[in-house]
């Protein structure tokens, strides 16, 4: 999963106009689904793969958020694909406390498979309870190199106007050799960066 979809494009359950309890209970179910058409010949499961073994069925996750004070319910039901539901802050990064360097706040990403380390921050000048594209100042991570270490590269300043969803970045450098070399730089530009007046 890339850095931006951990961070962005997640959306909160909503609760009823009045509800002051803003709280929700949540629960997973698994169990058996089946295709709804399943009872028609014709609409027999005919899976190209040759490992498919769900024929008609499949195994079925349903999540469920109830708000006991306004009694909306929100349900999600998906295809469960053998992916864990279950993980740590610490995995995802999201959740996670940024880290302070510079001056800046670095939100971490998700962990590196290969070797359980964070490659990726996105960075903020101050802390926010979410974080938002219009709170980004800068992007930093690290990358393998031909000679073996790798070295660190960073990103600065967002493109006017900002593409919706995206990050696009007007500075960047690459060979930092440190994560505090790539923060400090992105704190230059910030300081640096000529102030725009929109009329």
């Amino acid at each position: 999963m890339l850095i931006e979809e951990t961070y962005f494009g997640w959306g909160q359950p909503t609760h009823s106009i009045t509800c002051t309890a803003q709280s929700w209970d949540v629960d997973i179910r698994r169990d058996e689904g089946v295709h709804p058409l399943a009872h028609r010949d014709e609409l027999q499961h005919d899976c190209p793969n040759p490992n498919c073994d769900h024929r008609n069925g499949f195994p079925r996750v349903t999540v469920r958020l109830v708000c006991r004070g306004c009694t909306v319910v929100h349900t999600v039901v998906g295809e469960e694909l053998g992916r864990p539901l279950s993980t740590l802050t610490q995995t995802i990064g999201y959740g996670t406390r940024p880290r302070q360097l510079a001056g800046l706040y670095l939100w971490p990403g998700p962990l590196n498979p290969a070797d359980h380390e964070v490659h990726e921050y996105l960075v903020s000048t101050r802390p926010v309870a979410r974080l938002r594209p219009k709170d980004c100042v800068g992007q930093i991570g690290r990358h393998p190199t031909a000679r073996g270490p790798q070295l660190w590269w960073a990103r600065a300043l967002r493109m006017q106007p900002p593409v919706p969803g995206r990050l696009d970045w007007r500075r960047r450098i690459s060979e930092l050799t440190s994560l505090d070399a790539a923060a400090q730089w992105i704190a230059a530009q910030t300081q640096t960066a000529p102030v725009e007046v929109t009329v």
